[in-house]
């Protein structure tokens, strides 16, 4: 299984100090180098540090807790959102 496959349908539950240690943000970053995946980084489009992942996602945590009636919130790649139960996870999606 190639690493396309695997990140395909990622996820992991959160809390904020959980995630960050185990979510595997390099992976997602070896996928966006291969794949040459851009954001809008201040000065121009390039590949996200794993640095910038983490302060996304980490941000996107705290706005779902700030807002429990939010159901989900995500953009490159990445969303945050509430299960059935009401818990909090993290997918990164292709």
């Amino acid at each position: 299984m190639d690493i396309t496959e695997e990140l395909e349908n990622l996820e992991s539950e959160l809390d904020l100090d959980t995630i960050i240690e185990t979510f595997p943000f390099e992976r997602v970053h070896e996928l966006m180098v291969k794949s040459d995946w851009r954001w809008y980084i201040t000065d121009g489009f390039g590949v996200p540090s794993i640095e910038s992942m983490k302060e996304l996602v980490s941000g996107y945590i705290q706005e779902m807790k700030d807002h429990p009636e939010w159901r989900s919130i995500g953009s490159g790649g990445f969303t945050v959102y509430r299960d059935q139960n009401n818990q909090l996870k993290v997918f990164f999606g292709i």
